[in-house]
């Protein structure tokens, strides 16, 4: 196999959006990919990078990661760039843990966002998702067991971490005054 060394390593450090689905994660992502970040073939909706997506369902339906792809697509992206790459995906809450060898060589910042889960629940019901019933199903999880399912992978992360609320963002963007020269 060959060696996926970073080109630049630590050099404006890439950045890995982690959270449940309908969290804030497509904001936060678009927010950082504005300031230079790369998204790599990422999709215009929920700025998920395909091939890490379908990465992530394969482990998923598989329970391991096929890591030669893995570094390959992180090599690629960051090659695409010359720079720092923004990654977000749902399905990290699931396949995390299958990521870490292949990360180690980058050691992305991870951005947890959260929500309040009633907001969260609401926001995958006004799509028409999650299911019928009153409780919310994504993936197979509860947003309860979805969020306790993910926040402990947060606390083992090894890596620069920050956690911050999705109402946290629209505070301190409301903070600025757009009319500023």
């Amino acid at each position: 196999e060959e060696d996926f060394r970073p080109i630049i390593p630590q050099a404006g450090r890439s950045v890995l959006v982690f959270g449940v689905g309908h969290s804030g994660t497509t904001i936060v992502t678009k927010m950082i990919e504005s300031l230079g970040f790369c998204a790599h073939n990422a999709d215009d909706e929920y700025r998920e990078n395909k091939f890490v997506r379908d990465l992530n369902q394969e482990c998923l339906d598989e329970e391991c990661l096929n890591v030669p792809m893995a570094r390959r697509e992180l090599a690629y992206m960051e090659q695409a760039s010359d720079g720092p790459w923004v990654l977000k995906d749902p399905r990290f809450i699931h396949t995390l843990e299958h990521w870490q060898d292949v990360f180690s060589v980058y050691q992305p910042l991870m951005v947890f966002v959260t929500r309040d889960l009633a907001d969260v629940a609401e926001s995958f019901k006004r799509r028409d998702e999650g299911g019928s019933g009153d409780t919310v199903i994504t993936r197979g999880l509860t947003l309860d067991d979805a969020y306790r399912q993910a926040a402990p992978q947060y606390d083992r992360w090894p890596w620069a971490k920050v956690k911050v609320d999705l109402s946290q963002i629209g505070e301190a963007v409301s903070l600025f005054d757009q009319l500023r020269p």
